[in-house]
C-alpha cells in the first residue's frame, strides 16, 4: 500500500455542552468535538428522527427565494469518520442522560417522606385505656436536602 493514501484515523472525543428538558423536541443535545486533541469543533447537535438519534454538524443558514437552506460549517471528508463523530457523540449524551437520570432519582429518594414508628409496647392510663398517643395516625415529616 502506498503510504501516501494511508490515513489514520484521528482519536475523536465529545462533551454535551446543552441538554434538552423537552421529551417532544427533535433536538435533544448540543456538543463539541475534539479531534487529535488539536482542533476543536462547537455546536453539533443530537437529534431525534423516526430512525432514532443521529449527530448533525455545525450549520449556517441562507435564506434563498425558496426559504432557508442550511449549509454545514464543518463536516467529516468520510464515512468512517463521520461513524467515528457520532459514535463518540451520541455515547456522550447516553451517558449525560443516565448520569442525569441517576441524579435525579437520589434526589427524589431524598426528598421522600418517612414515617415515625411509634412505640410497639402499650400503654395504658389509670382507667385501663389505651391513651390518646397511641389512637394517633403515624407522623409523616418530609427530609429537607
Amino acid at each position: 500500500m502506498d503510504k501516501k493514501n494511508e490515513t489514520a484515523t484521528p482519536e475523536v472525543t465529545a462533551k454535551i455542552t446543552w441538554v434538552n428538558d423537552d421529551p417532544n423536541s427533535a433536538k435533544r443535545a448540543s456538543a463539541n468535538i475534539t479531534i487529535a486533541k488539536c482542533f476543536t469543533v462547537h455546536g453539533l447537535s443530537v437529534m431525534n428522527s423516526n430512525k432514532g438519534l443521529f449527530v448533525a454538524m455545525p450549520t449556517k443558514v441562507k435564506q434563498d427565494q425558496n426559504g432557508n437552506k442550511y449549509y454545514e460549517i464543518a463536516h467529516p471528508v468520510t464515512a468512517d469518520m463521520r461513524k467515528m463523530i457520532s459514535d463518540e457523540v451520541i455515547g456522550a449524551y447516553n451517558k449525560q442522560i443516565q448520569s442525569q437520570s441517576q441524579n435525579d432519582e437520589q434526589k427524589a429518594e431524598e426528598e421522600k417522606p418517612f414515617e415515625i414508628e411509634q412505640n410497639e409496647t402499650s400503654e395504658e392510663s389509670e382507667t385501663g385505656e389505651e391513651t390518646e398517643s397511641e389512637a394517633e395516625e403515624p407522623c409523616i415529616v418530609p427530609i429537607m436536602g
